[in-house]
């Protein structure tokens, strides 16, 4: 199987080094130029594929030279996504800090800048508000002067506590949410990307930061622990396979929403990773048990009944919501807990992956099913990107060669930071 995988990560660099960057109008690390580069880093580290020394470099230089097309208020889709790129590439060897350190410093104060929008605004989102900021400017501050590190903890620290301080009690006291990730109708969004289980990441993320004191941290903890009873007072009792909602009630006597996933951006496999990073401040069996039993109830999910977009030809394999996402997330979880079960799933979705592929076409003929950014329009497309397309299907393939054949460990594949 290594040897196909390896033909395969071949097939999808050479494609993506056939587009024109030009042709990108996105340049983002999540849809653009810029997740390249990060791919183009593990293929130097790996030396599994060959690559183009010069396309890593091309990729910055454009994403450097069109930041004006990024969002000034966005997070991780945009200046925090750039920021934090420009430093993983440093960590790795790719990029001389010298020659950008006077972009970082540019970038660092654009976020520093934009993060009272967020509080006025009440955005707590990882993809596009204060979360994926706060996490990108605590990974990057070390490369800063220590005027400019004491500026960025602050910052944190002050970001922190509004997280903290704007959770909503329910359920008398024993359950905490947070209002911008609910409707009028006090109907929660419960996914990674967008919703209660990227603010439960973050807090446990942030109860690990060694800047913050005894107070605030037994904070996080307290809220930690909250929210995750929040979540698992209303994971679904009658459902097969699935735990939770992609959306729930804030009140636990009113029925969920009937639509459940297993990808990352909004469903079980993304809620899981947070339980897990929770779990390492809460240290609860409980909730280490229902850690297990959403592993092996998603383990049993067939493509018919996954909730992956589909029609008679045609998978979504994409690494967000896609197929791809299935295979790689499971593996992860695989290596977590050793648990048979998400061995099985992680090979079943892979080879559902690789079924799709079509070596008459780019990209091996790999779609997505999703929102055409120029119209509108929910259709089938294809791209480059980490989110949708080929870059986050190479690097997942690669990630698993690289670990299976102990080249590097699951701790050095620096690109996941851009998912939990």
């Amino acid at each position: 199987m290594h040897k196909n995988l390896n033909q395969v990560t071949a097939r999808l660099v050479k494609d993506i080094l056939l587009e024109s960057l030009e042709a990108n109008t996105q340049i983002n690390v999540y849809r653009g130029s810029l997740g390249q580069a990060l791919l183009f880093s593990l293929l130097n580290k790996g030396g599994l594929a060959p690559v183009n020394q010069d396309r890593l470099y091309d990729s910055i230089t454009h994403c450097i030279n069109n930041l004006q097309t990024l969002d000034g208020n966005a997070s991780f889709s945009g200046y925090s996504g750039v920021l934090l790129t420009l430093s993983t590439l440093i960590q790795e060897g790719q990029l001389d800090k010298q020659e950008i350190q006077e972009v970082m410093k540019v970038l660092q104060h654009l976020v520093l800048d934009s993060i009272p929008y967020d509080f006025q605004n009440c955005n707590l989102d990882f993809l596009h508000g204060l979360i994926g900021k706060l996490i990108a400017l605590t990974e990057v501050r070390d490369f800063f002067e220590d005027d400019v590190r004491s500026l960025i903890e602050a910052n944190v620290i002050k970001g922190i506590e509004y997280v903290v301080d704007n959770a909503k009690y329910t359920n008398g006291e024993a359950e905490i949410f947070w209002e911008t990730i609910a409707t009028p109708e006090g109907i929660i969004n419960t996914g990674l990307a967008h919703g209660l289980a990227s603010i439960i990441n973050f807090l446990a993320k942030a109860y690990n930061y060694d800047f913050i004191d005894a107070d605030l941290k037994q904070k996080i903890q307290t809220c930690l622990s909250l929210a995750c009873s929040f979540l698992i007072n209303r994971k679904s009792s009658d459902h097969n396979h699935f735990t939770f909602a992609n959306k729930l009630s804030v009140d636990e006597n009113k029925l969920n929403t009937n639509q459940y996933s297993l990808a990352w951006c909004k469903g079980d496999l993304g809620i899981v990773f947070s339980l897990i990073a929770a779990n390492k401040c809460l240290k609860s069996q409980k909730i280490d048990d229902i850690i297990n039993s959403i592993i092996k109830k998603t383990a049993k999910v067939r493509k018919l009944n996954s909730g992956i977009h589909q029609d008679a030809t045609r998978l979504d394999t994409t690494l967000c919501h896609g197929s791809f996402g299935a295979f790689f997330l499971f593996y992860l979880l695989y290596k977590h807990t050793q648990l048979p079960e998400a061995k099985d799933a992680y090979l079943y979705w892979l080879n559902e992956s690789l079924s799709q592929a079509d070596w008459d076409e780019k990209f091996l003929g790999w779609s997505h099913y999703g929102t055409n950014p120029t119209t509108g329009h929910q259709e089938w497309g294809q791209s480059s990107g980490l989110l949708f397309g080929a870059t986050g299907q190479c690097l997942s393939l690669l990630s698993f060669l690289l670990v299976e054949q102990n080249i590097i460990q699951i701790q050095q594949l620096n690109w996941l930071k851009f998912l939990f």
